[in-house]
């Protein structure tokens, strides 16, 4: 059966709040992944509210897209639906930071940004330094799958999240992991949220071990050859173990010079000279 947009502009209304379900055609628009538009955009503020919406969506087979910044919608196949875009950016509170214990709990529509911005007062940071960094959310990140170019000195966040709270297909709101770094209760069905583009649950609170604060930033200005300052940066022996993390160029010529540099000549395989085989003297046991 197919349920008009007005239907389920009105049963959303009835579950979570007039306040919180647009169908202006315009502010829709901003939540098309390509170029289908949903019909309704619902905006719940908390984890219940969005487990309300996708009980509704279940029970009337309607397609649920959740989103959060936007800024991945691109990712994945196109859909072949799209009847309700869930917007958990209100979800944006941080829920529980313990500092000595390297331990946050944030909801999913919490910007990265502003995450940071609260564990540097404490010199402490989440290493997940995603496209759009200023906008992204944690719950996109998560789902989306994008890693960070950190990762080599922090890994990646399946290394990182600890926990999460999501609700599932049928509405049903569930827990895994837990918010201490040391937890083998159950299965990290959590790890199977990450990159997966909210096709398996739609997340609404994450749990992270944090780390201790390192970074700094420096600018060198070296023209007009600006790159040959940043591969010297890059090959100096570290002092005190600070060697930098990452590099930005602020020169869109220099950077395609510095990352696109030709490969380096294959090492010729090495030659010994060739030795006649030394008999063998077979020996008797005493």
């Amino acid at each position: 059966m197919i349920v008009s947009s007005t239907n389920i502009a009105t049963r959303l209304e009835s579950a979570i709040g007039s306040s919180r379900v647009v169908t202006d055609a315009a502010i829709r628009a901003a939540y098309a992944v390509d170029e289908i538009i949903p019909s309704v955009v619902a905006k719940p503020s908390s984890p219940e509210e969005a487990a309300e919406v996708v009980r509704l969506a279940a029970q009337e087979n309607l397609a649920l897209i959740p989103t959060g910044a936007r800024t991945k919608l691109q990712i994945g196949r196109p859909p072949t639906r799209y009847d309700i875009a869930l917007d958990l950016t209100a979800l944006n509170q941080i829920v529980h930071y313990d500092p000595s214990d390297l331990t946050l709990s944030a909801e999913a529509g919490t910007p990265i940004e502003k995450l940071n911005a609260t564990l540097l007062e404490h010199r402490q940071f989440l290493p997940l330094l995603v496209p759009w960094y200023s906008r992204s959310t944690i719950g996109g990140a998560i789902a989306s799958g994008i890693d960070s170019p950190l990762r080599q000195f922090y890994g990646t966040a399946r290394d990182f999240l600890i926990g999460a709270e999501f609700v599932d297909g049928t509405g049903n709101l569930c827990k895994s992991g837990g918010r201490v770094v040391k937890n083998v209760t159950g299965y990290d069905l959590h790890k199977l949220l990450i990159g997966s583009l909210g096709t398996l649950a739609v997340i609404t609170r994450l749990n992270f071990r944090t780390f201790p604060s390192v970074i700094a930033e420096a600018a060198a200005s070296s023209p007009p050859s600006p790159t040959r300052k940043a591969r010297s940066l890059s090959a100096t022996p570290s002092s005190n173990r600070r060697s930098p993390r990452s590099l930005s160029t602020s020169s869109i010529p220099a950077w395609h010079k510095f990352f696109h540099r030709a490969h380096p000549q294959r090492p010729k395989p090495p030659r010994f000279p060739e030795k006649p085989a030394t008999p063998i003297t077979p020996h008797s046991l005493p």
